[in-house]
């Protein structure tokens, strides 16, 4: 997906419009307008703004509208990212907390690939990693873990997503943080069960890149070709998993406008059928 020149000035106008009333983030917005330049996107990406949460929160739902208007700015660190890619492997630490429902998937998933739809934010001090996961919030109903990633920049003609050591952009320099671009894959090792928290080791899963690209034009090709994403096989009940399924799997071989377009099918399929509450729409469509 390209970046046009008029894709901030649509961002900018978007946020105007939410930002309606808010003099503080109006304030905010004002000066990202202003000075915001590619080469400063990790700056922007690590300041504790609304661009952070509100781009990590698209990424993760697949919130079409949100996605689609921050288009420029996925492109920037997706660029920066690869600029600035690191050219050793590394051994880098993430906490997080999930529900137990979650964990209790996860922890039967040894030898599976998980595939992160937000950029993973990392650090290469484990303590980095435990302070975070002792200060959060406690929910009974959840469970503390701490993610062991290794990552090898070196696999000579494979794909993997771009990662990058961004310490000296940071606003927090001390956290000695790793950011992977968005749809970076990575295969379960193993789970160790640690006190107090378990560790799920994992390496950055590297795979040719014509696979998910010949998967992506064959998943096209049978049940897309038509113009604006539709579906040839329109009496099949599964058409709306489909758009979804392939939706993803643009996503991961950097196709984001593709992405969104299929995405937006998916949407329109389930709701067409009254699946309003279905948990496949909430995913696509979080606001």
């Amino acid at each position: 997906m390209e970046s046009k020149l008029n894709d901030k000035d649509e961002f900018i106008s978007r946020y105007t419009e939410l930002f309606s009333g808010n003099t503080a983030a109006l304030q905010k917005l004002n000066e990202f307008h202003a000075n915001y330049k590619s080469e400063k996107v990790f700056e922007w990406y690590t300041e504790n703004t609304f661009i952070y949460r509100q781009l990590n929160k698209a990424l993760r739902t697949q919130n079409i509208d949100l996605l689609f208007i921050y288009r420029f700015f996925l492109q920037d660190m997706k660029k920066q990212l690869a600029l600035h890619q690191e050219q050793s492997p590394v051994e880098v630490y993430r906490s997080q907390r999930m529900s137990k429902e979650e964990w209790n998937q996860l922890s039967k998933a040894t030898g599976q690939c998980i595939s992160m739809n937000s950029f993973v934010s990392t650090s290469l001090e484990r303590n980095v990693a435990k302070f975070y996961i002792t200060e959060a919030n406690h929910d009974d109903n959840e469970i503390g873990i701490i993610f062991h990633i290794k990552a090898n920049p070196c696999f000579s003609g494979d794909l993997i997503q771009p990662f990058a050591n961004i310490v000296c952009f940071s606003e927090f320099p001390d956290e000695k943080e790793i950011v992977f671009m968005a749809g970076s894959i990575f295969r379960i090792i193993k789970i160790i069960d640690e006190n107090p928290f378990p560790i799920v080791e994992m390496e950055l899963f590297s795979k040719e890149e014509n696979d998910l690209k010949m998967l992506f034009e064959s998943l096209r090709r049978e049940f897309g070709g038509l113009p604006g994403g539709e579906l040839k096989k329109t009496n099949d009940p599964n058409r709306a998993d489909y758009c979804q399924n392939i939706g993803m799997v643009a996503l991961h071989t950097d196709r984001y406008e593709d992405n969104v377009r299929w995405l937006d099918q998916a949407l329109k399929l389930y709701e067409s059928r009254g699946l309003v509450d279905d948990p496949r729409v909430a995913s696509l469509y979080i606001a």
